[in-house]
């Protein structure tokens, strides 16, 4: 189940979701029988995460749930709780659950916090996803001290051209744009899209993120051919690595080339 789990985690990483939910689904088999508890959750929330990234809620909420409960009852106060609770917080936020996600994300950054330190990797992601929900509210002050903290640690802790740097970085970048400042927020993208380029590739569904918001910027800067531009860019990458019944990909169609 560990090799499974592996393999999965890899194609994951790398965008390729097709491999990554077969070689997770068997992950997840493997880890019931042979009753390996902590393969099986994390397995389980690997698994979740790539419906949740493929747009398949209701599939996602299913193994969150479970993965929840079994790491609730099997290890208690533990790492992967912390990762279960953030997990699933990123689910309901993404189905407009707001405050239940709040909820979550602030249980997860208490057990991050407690369990692996104030420099932890893993409490970066928890003030990433955090500030992403209070830019959602509009709550930008909170949003804006989050990713701060968030790119201060990921920046010492995994070096500054590392792909989840370039993640805060971006997500930073269009909180900048949606409180109007443009020059700072376009420094920001462009820095992450360039880590993205360099250590991810020109098709993976990351760099799509990058070009989507630096699209979002020139709208606000009244350049709209080069909006449109970068958008059809983002969403080939897009139909390329998710398909075309993507939220992503729809979205992107929308904004970008009708």
């Amino acid at each position: 189940c560990m090799l499974a789990s592996c393999i999965g985690k890899l194609n994951h990483e790398l965008g390729r979701y097709e491999e990554a939910e077969i070689y997770s689904k068997a992950a997840v088999s493997l880890s019931e029988m042979v009753n390996n508890d902590e393969y099986l959750a994390k397995s389980t929330l690997r698994l979740a995460d790539i419906y949740r990234e493929k747009g398949m809620l209701e599939q996602a909420y299913q193994l969150y749930d479970s993965a929840l409960n079994l790491t609730k009852e099997k290890f208690g106060n533990h790492p992967l709780l912390g990762d279960a609770l953030n997990s699933f917080a990123s689910l309901l936020k993404e189905q407009g659950k707001l405050q239940e996600s709040e909820k979550l994300y602030l249980e997860a950054i208490t057990i991050r916090s407690k369990l692996l330190g104030q420099e932890s990797r893993f409490l970066a992601e928890s003030y990433n996803d955090i500030a992403l929900l209070y830019a959602e509210l509009k709550r930008f002050d909170d949003a804006e001290k989050y990713f701060q903290m968030a790119i201060e640690i990921d920046e010492k802790s995994l070096g500054s051209n590392h792909p989840e740097v370039a993640t805060d970085l971006n997500n930073y970048g269009k909180l900048l744009i949606d409180i109007g400042k443009l020059q700072e927020a376009e420094a920001f993208i462009t820095r992450g899209m360039k880590i993205r380029e360099r250590a991810l590739g020109k098709k993976h569904v990351a760099l799509g993120r990058s070009l989507d918001s630096m699209a979002t910027l020139y709208v606000h800067k009244n350049e709209v051919g080069r909006a449109k531009e970068l958008g059809r860019k983002a969403a080939e990458i897009y139909k390329q690595t998710l398909g075309e019944s993507h939220p992503w990909y729809l979205k992107a169609v929308s904004d970008w080339m009708e």
